[in-house]
């Protein structure tokens, strides 16, 4: 509590979150409210980044495209996995691409 301290907290507070609060959350909220959607702003790039990389530790063998025993083997619940695994596989060829994964089944030329 010294007086040369004060204005720099001052300062730095403006910029950190308020005390006891999640500062992601808060943060994601503080920019929903600013853009008047009441929801968070989420960037689709990073969503398709985050997914594609996800992709790469799954598929440690560098193939093209990931079975299902190895999509399964890499998640904790089997059962919901095999049902995204199903989801996933827009063309129904019992494997996911790197496309069919990042876009999670949507968008696909080969969608059935």
């Amino acid at each position: 509590d010294k007086p040369e301290h004060k204005a720099l907290i001052e300062s730095m507070a403006k910029h950190l979150p308020p005390v006891g609060s999640s500062s992601t959350e808060d943060q994601a909220k503080s920019k929903a409210k600013a853009k008047g959607n009441g929801k968070p702003e989420t960037s689709p790039s990073a969503t398709t980044e985050e997914r594609g990389a996800k992709f790469d530790r799954i598929n440690k063998a560098h193939a093209q495209a990931i079975t299902r025993e190895v999509y399964l083997a890499s998640q904790s619940d089997a059962s919901a996995a095999g049902e995204r695994f199903t989801k996933f596989d827009a063309n129904k060829d019992g494997l996911l691409t790197r496309e069919e994964f990042v876009t999670q089944g949507g968008n696909h030329p080969n969608a059935k």
